[in-house]
């Protein structure tokens, strides 16, 4: 016979734990006032577990987030705690020894343009272990070593396109309200010309660098620049603040974010707001819808991929009712008050001068899928978005075994009348979520009033 029995742990109900041996590691995501002591939201604590059990409350304080740190996970080796942080996007080791009061070290041997994290340790039997580092400029890189030993390269991934003349730069946009706000760009420096710009700006999820052969090669290779790692606040534990900095009501000042990221490529000479594109996909879909009708002056151009557009009715489509503690509730009346003001579907009429606009949307599982057909429901929809570019992607899902691409329909629907035409001979890749297909559109003449889409099966490798 086997017995279970459950223990409570005294710790508020938003946090993490996690049990190593004798310690009990407790990550906060609010605040937490024990004994007398508060301790911030974002915070990592550790504690002897027996102890605290025993009602104990005796914490050493790991880590605390500050303005411009924050905690991405954490994992243990046999003899070290490991501490993954984000240092105004930029990837840090901290090696922690609990045999020594906690004692403080940096993981050497990390590439530092590069987004590096700790693919697998043996925590049970040594301190060997293994990072997975990407960059803009290097493809995923497999290294192994030993906590203060040396690290090696085991594995490399191809490089597909030429990095001469490419650098990588960090700079820092101020928002409205004094915030700093950290963005990479990469290209050929001392050089004006068309730029990408992408965010996400939620869910605790940053852009950290990473290595795109495809964007390498049809926009790096040309002398181009892309802008990535973008750190607009996420809506939830932050680098900014340590707080829930852009959730619900607060959601604009990650827009705010953003749009101060476009104007500061602008007055740093690298970008035009006529040859600065934007791109986001889902949550970075909103984002996009938010670009295109709060601040269209910003930019030459938008791509909004399976995109949040109406915040009216998104709690009723799929999945959308998990998402109403980052957004709030539309059926709120206070909630509707300050989601009506940045919705992008309800923003939207025909006296807003708008750039040329594309939105892609896959299969009806995806969450944007319903979100990203903007004239459904609305007569005097088609008004703001009839010259803009919708391409939907139908058809059977990829599935495991069964290697059968979408079937994508042919004929006029691949000739779509767009609002500007985009810089003559610019091409554009689009991948389609989840349906694997891939859609090419390319203007061919300053005059040309529409765009000539073609749509192959994306290549996959065989499970």
């Amino acid at each position: 016979m086997r017995l279970v029995c459950s223990v409570k742990i005294d710790v508020p109900r938003s946090a993490v734990i996690d049990v190593q041996r004798e310690w009990l590691l407790i990550r906060l995501r609010d605040e937490w006032s024990v004994e007398g002591t508060t301790y911030a939201s974002g915070s990592l604590l550790a504690a002897d577990v027996e102890a605290f059990l025993a009602g104990g409350r005796d914490l050493a304080v790991l880590f605390e987030p500050s303005p411009d740190v924050a905690l991405n996970y954490h994992t243990w080796t046999r003899h070290h705690l490991m501490l993954g942080l984000l240092r105004d996007v930029r990837s840090e080791l901290v090696l922690l020894d609990p045999a020594d009061g906690w004692r403080r070290s940096t993981l050497d041997g990390v590439p530092p343009d590069s987004h590096t994290t700790v693919s697998d340790t043996d925590p049970d039997r040594s301190d060997e272990l293994l990072l997975a580092s990407t960059g803009f400029t290097e493809p995923t890189t497999l290294r192994y070593g030993q906590v203060g030993g040396a690290l090696e390269v085991l594995k490399r991934e191809p490089s597909f396109f030429d990095i001469d003349g490419l650098s990588v730069r960090q700079f820092f946009a101020t928002s409205p309200d004094a915030t700093l706000v950290p963005y990479f760009v990469v290209g050929v420096p001392d050089r004006t010309g068309p730029t990408l710009l992408s965010a996400y700006g939620g869910f605790e999820i940053s852009l950290t660098p990473y290595y795109d052969g495809t964007l390498g090669r049809a926009w790096l290779s040309r002398g181009w620049h892309v802008r990535g790692g973008q750190h607009p606040r996420r809506a939830a534990s932050t680098a900014r603040t340590g707080t829930r900095a852009a959730m619900r009501e607060k959601r604009p000042l990650a827009f705010a974010d953003c749009a101060a990221v476009a104007a500061d490529l602008v007055d740093r000479g690298i970008a035009t707001p006529e040859r600065l594109g934007f791109e986001g996909g889902s949550n970075g879909g909103l984002l996009a819808g938010v670009m295109l009708t709060r601040y269209p002056e910003h930019f030459g151009a938008i791509v909004g991929m399976v995109p949040l557009l109406d915040m009216r009715r998104y709690h009723k489509l799929l999945a959308g009712a998990s998402w109403i503690a980052e957004y709030g509730d539309p059926d709120n009346p206070d909630d509707w008050g300050f989601l009506r003001r940045y919705s992008p579907y309800q923003n939207l009429h025909s006296g807003l001068k708008l750039p040329p606009a594309l939105w892609v949307t896959s299969h009806p599982g995806r969450p944007g899928a319903p979100g990203a057909r903007p004239e459904d429901g609305r007569p005097d929809a088609g008004a703001g978005l009839r010259r803009h570019l919708l391409r939907e992607h139908r058809g059977r899902p990829w599935r495991r075994g069964r290697q059968r691409p979408a079937r994508l329909p042919p004929g006029p629907g691949l000739r779509v009348p767009v609002a500007h035409p985009g810089p003559v001979g610019v091409p554009a890749l689009v991948f389609g979520a989840d349906s694997h297909t891939v859609v090419a559109c390319r203007t061919s003449s300053p005059s040309m009033t529409s765009t000539r889409c073609t749509s192959r099966p994306r290549p996959r490798a065989a499970h």
